[in-house]
């Protein structure tokens, strides 16, 4: 959103409306009159929709696990089978297909081995270079802190490395290590859940852990484990101030 288009927007009380502020007619006047106060405005808005956009992006993290060879993909074997000669639309077909496959077998390798996605465990897209710090709001009191995730009832969250647990994942076959920042107190715990995918995203088990307390101020971390077979994924699904 350009500054003359919000302009236009802060000025009317749709416009206000759809951008979620509660101005009144002369709260608005005041802000256009003042060059200082529009821009600070139209930034805390654009990084509050960064944040919500980050936060709408589903938690995936991928647990360090055993490298398995991958299958060859059955619709390229079947099309060499063919006895025929391929017309250009089956041979264009047959390209975008393997395109896709090795992709596929790129991304396979690198999450298995590598296990880089945004919120594994040994994540580097979860470091702080990978996102801007959003200051406080009329919304929420407290910053979200750099490459954390806004759970609400003043705790934030984001996926940690093996090594921030003495304990790594020597109790599982597969775990992550979620890490936790609380701005308000949660003296009675705090509990965390999550579902274990397999590599097709889908569901095959839930896993979760808890803290006994964690006030404002604090830093905790808790390890979401799991004993099955065939896990790749990890998604945070709940996370709770009791």
């Amino acid at each position: 959103m350009t500054r003359d288009e919000f302009r236009k927007k802060i000025a009317t009380p749709d416009g206000r409306a759809e951008l979620g502020l509660t101005l009144t007619g002369d709260e608005a006047a005041a802000i256009l009159a003042d060059d200082t106060q529009l821009d600070q405005l139209l930034a805390d808005i654009q990084a509050r929709a960064a944040a919500q956009e980050r936060d709408e992006d589903a938690a995936v993290g991928e647990p360090l696990i055993t490298p398995t060879p991958l299958p060859v993909a059955p619709p390229i074997v079947a099309v060499e089978k063919r006895k025929r000669g391929l017309d250009k639309s089956e041979k264009l077909a047959l390209w975008i297909i393997a395109g896709v496959v090795a992709g596929l077998v790129v991304l396979g390798v690198i999450s298995t081995i590598g296990h880089q996605s945004e919120n594994q465990a040994d994540s580097e897209d979860d470091s702080g270079a990978s996102e801007p710090y959003v200051p406080p709001t009329p919304e929420r009191a407290y910053p979200l802190e750099v490459g954390y995730h806004d759970a609400g009832n003043g705790l934030e969250w984001q996926f940690g490395v093996l090594s921030d647990s003495p304990d790594g994942c020597s109790y599982y076959k597969s775990c992550v290590i979620v890490k936790l920042k609380a701005f308000e107190d949660c003296p009675s715990g705090v509990y965390v859940e999550g579902q274990v995918m397999d590599a097709s995203g889908t569901v095959v088990g839930m896993t979760n852990d808890t803290l006994p307390s964690l006030m404002a101020g604090q830093d905790g971390r808790v390890t979401l484990g799991y004993m099955g077979q065939g896990a790749q994924k990890t998604r945070v699904t709940d996370v709770v101030c009791h």
